[in-house]
């Protein structure tokens, strides 16, 4: 099989978060809860490349322990909820997770149980069969895309939400926030919503 240009980009961008995850996980400076909380944005991205990787090698990958397959794409339900809760995290120096919190993982965990029931749940034989192609159906990973595409655009948008209400809040002199720049995650939030509207563009395009 050809390995392409944006293939090599994807095992550079796969080695280079799985690095920077090991070391914001070991870092000993600045806050150890944002690091850990960026930390899992990270990974969760590198495991999404991974996945895709996967599938795009199917011929070399088949041979490799078949439950390594279509689970790393459920970690896309996580990306949004690390990317608000890091940006929670940075704004507010007492923030810490509440039990209701939890509920941001049931896409995450609805996905997952999709997936055990639509390959995991199968003898090994009939796994390696749905491996070569896809355990959904045509119009199910359709609702799946448009889901995660959706899904991470709304927390984004919860994220630049905190962000213009931290900076509301810092005008008042009263204010008790630690006033801290956030314009570069506001660049970097505006880039990602930019990439995946993109994405859905052209997923629209070849629909």
């Amino acid at each position: 099989m050809e390995i392409k240009l944006y293939d090599i980009l994807r095992f550079i961008i796969v080695f280079q978060f799985v690095l920077f995850t090991f070391f914001l996980l070991t870092l000993k400076k600045g806050k150890k809860q944002s690091n850990t909380i960026l930390a899992t944005f990270l990974l969760s991205k590198a495991i999404c490349y991974f996945d895709t990787l996967l599938r795009r090698f199917r011929p070399m990958t088949l041979d490799w322990p078949l439950y390594l397959f279509f689970i790393g794409k459920s970690f896309d339900f996580i990306i949004g909820p690390a990317l608000y809760f890091y940006t929670k995290s940075l704004i507010y120096e007492n923030f810490s997770f509440k039990k209701r919190d939890l509920l941001h993982l049931i896409p995450f965990v609805s996905y997952v149980i999709l997936i055990i029931m639509k390959y995991y749940v199968h003898p090994t034989d009939i796994m390696r069969e749905i491996a070569q192609g896809y355990p959904l159906s045509g119009s199910l990973r359709k609702i799946v895309y448009i889901a995660i595409i959706f899904h991470f655009t709304i927390y984004s948008i919860f994220s630049l939400s905190l962000i213009k209400q931290y900076h509301a809040e810092l005008k008042n002199s009263f204010s008790s926030l630690k006033k801290i720049n956030l314009s570069w995650l506001s660049y970097i939030i505006v880039g990602f919503i930019f990439i995946y509207g993109v994405a859905f563009m052209r997923f629209t395009l070849r629909s």
